[in-house]
């Protein structure tokens, strides 16, 4: 089985000293959002997402992190959203910056096993119901990406 990508040598920073992080809206053919739980508070409920690195495009990075978090594979469909937010570090207290970079990605297999599958969960959900569990968990990156794919699917209705 692949391993996980550790360690941060190949983290992309901004030129101002911001760490980028990529993630996917997951999307099975169905419709359905999947979820991941978080390695370290397995009732918290999250969306596949790390660190740019620098020997890849932001779309494969994105595509790796959903393999390695959810063992999920598939295409990048589109952007979605970038965003830059902003939250005091727990250990030091001090202003910690990230910048975001979202995809929609298209689910084509759901690998039984998969380099974290030892320390998270997988659950399927409606767009409507994974919107609620990140609000409710507190994960409002999370939940800004996950919002902006709503939007999307609404604004494509009216």
């Amino acid at each position: 089985m692949e391993k996980a990508r550790v360690g941060r040598e190949h983290q992309i920073y901004t030129s101002d000293g911001v760490r980028k992080v990529v993630g996917v809206i997951p999307i099975l053919p169905d419709g359905r959002i999947v979820l991941i739980s978080s390695s370290k508070r397995r009732n918290v409920w999250i969306i596949p997402k790390g660190g740019a690195e620098d020997d890849e495009t932001s779309e494969q990075s994105a595509l790796r992190e959903a393999f390695e978090e959810a063992g999920l594979r598939g295409s990048i469909r589109s952007f979605l959203c970038n965003f830059r937010t902003e939250k005091a570090d727990t250990k030091t207290g001090l202003r910690k910056l990230t910048d975001f970079d979202f995809f929609l990605m298209d689910v084509t297999i759901c690998e039984t096993e998969w380099p974290e599958s030892h320390s998270r969960a997988r659950e399927y959900f409606s767009a409507t119901g994974a919107s609620e569990m990140l609000k409710n968990n507190g994960s409002n990156s999370l939940h800004i990406a996950l919002k902006a794919f709503m939007d999307q699917i609404e604004s494509n209705i009216n």
